[in-house]
């Protein structure tokens, strides 16, 4: 353990040719700098080391000029410092070996130590003063304009904690009109946490700085990070949380564009070399044609070539709009954008046809309480059961089911675009389905089995998305319905349902098959069967696994009994394992699959009816539970779910669905 020589009693501080006396032990517990000044590893008296020191340096200020190399003149003072690793600096380390050596202490700093007066070079009078007032009192007043004059004092004297209370200071009084002036000193004084803090500020502000001041004289890494930041496009007023319409302000994508614009011009030639990274924050493709029309006759163009690359992605996309969900780059994800959980259509009372005409999200990214909202209508707002839904690109498409005003199997596919809150209706389907599989794979989208008014179904049609047509590819081992599919490593799967060769009313037998397919084959492949067959229930991919919830199996009085076994299978080693159960089981169950987890939505169970309840399984932990937040508005079965990502929109929270009568 050292031993701290000299430690008792007062010392005298000059700074500025101002005295100040402080009390040794209290510097060397708020400072290493005087820690180390006063610190000694020997038992000697200080004064014949501190003579001795004397003498060393007062030779080498006569040796200053032979030994340049050794020693350097401090810009300020031209006080002598002594190069660590040199001679000299070697020398006074052997000679005095009971200081700290280190880079940052003045060996003329020591030199005063003798009269127990100690001259700090590096500091001002009034740097000092406030030092020592914190060292005294652990408080401080501070002000933009001295605090850079302290945040220097505590640098050089390493007094860590005064640092800490000037950032904390900085931060506590950061706003739009002094940001960059609070980034400038976080940059010179190393304060990351400060420099961390003035983004969010510019960003909660950027409709405010918009064509000012501000905006051109911030730092290019800075700028850069907000124009290509998820959050700047929106900015919430929360003031009235819980009414109907939540107040928002949209900032457009060409108003990112201009403020691109202005901080490029503000200095076109010394930023020319940034202006292609700044351009490429701009999502030009969320911009409408009309708009980046207009900026490919504006003077950008012609001044900046990347934009001209930019604007001609942006028409590809707009121009080819079947292909748009295979055209996703960053440049397209919507700004301000989190996962929601959908929840799309469905039956809402038993023994009648009520069935959603809304489509609901669920914020699941939300840092405070979410609530369901209405997202949009279904395509024509015609409520639907039996359809399905997949997800390609983050755009939604929705096909057949049980809708209409004569109330029919439909064939009809539409595709909805969250960034503009449209629906685009495509080519149809072959064939009208009901209780059917609807997967993306690749480039494609799959639509498996199911039934219509006549029979169960075998066949399969294949979606080319790019081309916006139908095809079919090979049949399905046998026809089946209420069948569940998902995508595993790039192959497609399918599992249970129920089976017969007589007409739609036979249910005929429970399936325990699960069936391959492999799109560059175009063949199905049988695998290992399930344990227990089931019908109308769950299955979704994580982790490399596929896990099948719910369900039924047997009929009690034309009621279908539920299965409570949760099986997962190993595509690798094709092997099926029972992994958990559902404390209340359930059927006709919505299913959206996250990469971590699995969320169970609603459904009809045996005993207990109609289920408002929003389950989420986890397999790392193997954890099953419910969600009691996301606790559905009403009970609804039969309905489609899937995950998609959102920008912050006007929705209206709902307590109840609007609902139709097929």
């Amino acid at each position: 353990m050292e031993t701290l020589t000299g430690t008792d009693g007062h010392v005298i501080l000059i700074a500025g040719g101002v005295k100040y006396t402080a009390n040794k032990a209290s510097l060397i517990a708020s400072s290493d700098y005087f820690k180390a000044m006063f610190s000694s590893g020997m038992r000697e008296t200080s004064q014949v080391c501190i003579s001795l020191l004397q003498q060393v340096v007062h030779d080498l200020f006569r040796l200053r000029h032979a030994c340049c190399s050794t020693i350097s003149m401090h810009n300020r003072d031209a006080r002598p410092r002594i190069k660590p690793g040199s001679p000299s600096y070697q020398l006074i380390g052997m000679l005095c070996g009971w200081y700290q050596l280190n880079k940052y202490l003045n060996f003329y700093d020591f030199f005063m130590l003798a009269q127990e007066e100690v001259t700090i070079h590096g500091v001002t009078s009034s740097g000092l003063d406030k030092a020592l007032q914190f060292v005294s009192t652990t408080k401080l007043d501070l002000t933009l304009d001295t605090i850079q004059d302290i945040l220097s004092t505590a640098s050089y004297l390493q007094m860590t904690a005064l640092s800490q209370h000037c950032s904390s200071h900085l931060k506590s009084i950061l706003d739009i009109n002094n940001c960059l002036t609070v980034y400038d000193i976080g940059l010179e004084y190393h304060l990351h946490d400060v420099c961390a803090c003035v983004e969010p500020v510019l960003k909660q502000s950027f409709t405010d700085i918009l064509g000012s001041e501000v905006l051109v004289d911030i730092p290019f890494k800075l700028l850069l990070s907000i124009l290509s930041s998820d959050e700047v496009i929106v900015i919430l007023l929360c003031f009235d949380y819980f009414v109907g319409r939540r107040p928002f302000l949209l900032v457009a994508e060409k108003d990112v564009f201009n403020a691109a614009c202005n901080w490029l011009y503000h200095d076109r030639e010394g930023r020319m070399q940034q202006s292609d990274e700044i351009l490429q924050a701009v999502r030009f493709p969320l911009m409408t044609p009309s708009m980046f029309n207009n900026i490919k006759r504006s003077p950008v163009s012609r001044d900046y070539p990347q934009c001209v690359a930019l604007l001609a992605e942006a028409s590809d996309y707009h121009a080819d709009i079947y292909s748009q969900p295979l055209q996703q780059s960053p440049r397209t994800i919507p700004r301000g954008a989190t996962s929601h959980v959908l929840v799309a259509g469905g039956l809402t009372w038993e023994l009648s046809h009520d069935a959603y005409s809304n489509i609901l999200c669920y914020n699941t990214e939300a840092k405070c309480t979410s609530s369901w909202e209405v997202l949009t209508s279904m395509p024509g707002e015609t409520a639907r059961s039996g359809h399905s839904v997949a997800v390609v690109g983050n755009f939604l498409f929705l096909a057949g089911g049980l809708g209409g005003q004569s109330l029919e199997i439909l064939n009809t596919v539409h595709r909805y675009d969250p960034r503009t809150n449209h629906w685009l209706e495509l080519c149809s389907m072959t064939e009208s389905r009901m209780q059917f599989c609807l997967v993306p794979l690749g480039d494609s989208i799959y639509a498996v089995g199911g039934l219509n008014m006549q029979w169960r179904l075998d066949s399969v049609e294949r979606l080319d998305i790019q081309k916006n047509s139908w095809s079919y590819c090979s049949r399905l081992p046998q026809p089946c319905s209420g069948h569940a599919a998902a995508v595993c490593s790039s192959h497609l799967y399918v599992c249970g349902g129920v089976s017969t060769a007589g007409g739609v009313h036979d249910l005929g037998a429970f399936l325990t098959q699960m069936v391959r397919y492999k799109p560059e084959e175009d063949r199905w492949t049988l695998m290992s069967p399930m344990a227990i067959g089931r019908a109308f229930h769950s299955m979704g991919a994580v982790c490399g696994a596929i896990y099948v919830v719910g369900g039924g199996n047997a009929l009690l009085r034309g009621t279908l009994l539920d299965v409570s076994a949760i099986e997962k299978y190993n595509p690798t080693t094709d092997q099926w394992s029972m992994v958990n159960s559902m404390a209340t089981p359930r059927c006709y169950m919505g299913v959206a699959a996250t990469p971590t987890e699995i969320f169970l939505l609603g459904g009809q169970s045996t005993w207990e009816g109609l289920s408002q309840t929003v389950d989420r399984y986890r397999p790392e932990e193997n954890q099953l539970g419910e969600v009691e937040d996301m606790r559905l508005p009403e009970p609804v079965y039969e309905t489609e779910c899937c995950v998609l990502v959102l920008s912050l929109v006007n929705r209206t929270r709902v307590k109840f669905g609007k609902t139709q009568r097929l």
